[in-house]
């Protein structure tokens, strides 16, 4: 929140507190984590949603460096919620591409 505040709110930041809280709120089934004690969503996107980019996985996290991955098995839940949420979503390219990734969704069976 600081660094976007200094450039006096002209530009963006990834959410990674976002990425954090919603990983382990899938992955554990705890989903009241995500809405804080205000009634906001947690994170930046909480706070200053205009600002806030909101992912599950980027190039530091997920693809072949594999340091804080999102579950594969909770991938359609994650995107269904930083999309259906304030904040500007950004799609993995990994996801969108890998096998049985997100261009699967909505396609029928067969």
């Amino acid at each position: 929140v600081n660094w976007v505040d200094a450039t006096g709110g002209t530009n963006a930041a990834f959410d990674f507190t976002t990425k954090g809280i919603l990983q382990e709120a899938l992955g554990r089934n705890e989903l009241w984590r995500l809405v804080d004690a205000q009634g906001r969503p947690p994170g930046f996107v909480g706070m200053w949603p205009s600002r806030a980019i909101t992912f599950i996985d980027n190039h530091d996290t997920g693809s072949t460096l594999n340091h804080w991955p999102f579950p594969n098995n909770h991938l359609q839940e994650g995107y269904a919620y930083i999309l259906t949420h304030p904040g500007t979503p950004c799609v993995f390219y990994d996801h969108l591409y890998q096998e049985g990734g997100m261009r699967e969704v909505g396609r029928a069976p067969g």
